[in-house]
C-alpha cells in the first residue's frame, strides 16, 4: 500500500493538483475494509462517519453514507 500512495504522490509532483492528489488518496484509503462498530443493543455503525448502517452483512459492504468499505466480524 505504501508503494501504491509513492506512485500517487509521484503523480502529483509531475502535474496533478494537490486536490486530485488528495482524492485519488481518500478513494484508496475507503477501499481498505474496517470493521463494524457494534453498540451494547446490537446495531451497527460505519467506523468512518459513524452512521448506521444494515444489519445483514450480505447487503452492507459499504456504508452506503460515505463509501467505507466494511468488514464483518
Amino acid at each position: 500500500m505504501k508503494d501504491l500512495w509513492e506512485r500517487v504522490y509521484k503523480y502529483g509532483e509531475n502535474g496533478l493538483s494537490e486536490e486530485t492528489v488528495n482524492e485519488i488518496l481518500d478513494i484508496i484509503e475507503k477501499r481498505m475494509p474496517l470493521e463494524v462498530i457494534k453498540n451494547s443493543y446490537g446495531i451497527s455503525f460505519c467506523p468512518i462517519c459513524k452512521g448506521s448502517v444494515w444489519q445483514n452483512k450480505d447487503e452492507s459492504n459499504y456504508c452506503f453514507r460515505c463509501g467505507q468499505k466494511l468488514i464483518w466480524v
